[in-house]
């Protein structure tokens, strides 16, 4: 109905900017630089992950896969420990999944509120999943 709106939502919207206009956008911008590349870099370590971001400028949604490991079954695990992570399909990127021979990618964005220890500890949980695949 046109008359209802989610207020709650509303105001948690306007602290959001209020917040994030108050930290300035280029910082937000060079943090979530900063901890995408960290994350990246940690993951470029581990043997069976594959980061598949291409482009010199990467945004801060890292793309990867764990050899011999389902991505859905994956996102379950880490949805278990709290974590959130996104799963992309073959259908929403046909080209390079096709080029790349892919069905489905992990998808983990990070963003400004994230700290340095939860994305070290994603990558270790990325490390052991990755020396125990399904």
């Amino acid at each position: 109905e046109l008359f209802e709106s989610n207020i709650a939502a509303s105001i948690g919207v306007g602290v959001a900017v209020v917040y994030a206009m108050s930290l300035g956008l280029v910082e937000i911008y060079s943090r979530i630089r900063f901890l995408a590349d960290r994350l990246r870099e940690h993951l470029s370590e581990i043997d069976g992950v594959t980061v598949w971001d291409k482009g010199v400028e990467k945004c801060g949604i890292v793309t990867f896969s764990i050899e011999g490991t389902d991505a859905e079954n994956f996102q379950m695990l880490m949805r278990e420990k709290n974590i959130n992570i996104g799963v992309s399909k073959r259908n929403c990127a046909l080209i390079d999944f096709d080029d790349w021979g892919v069905d489905a990618l992990i998808r983990s964005p990070v963003h400004y509120y994230n700290t340095e220890d939860e994305i070290d500890f994603f990558a270790k949980e990325v490390r052991k999943k990755a020396a125990s695949p399904d």
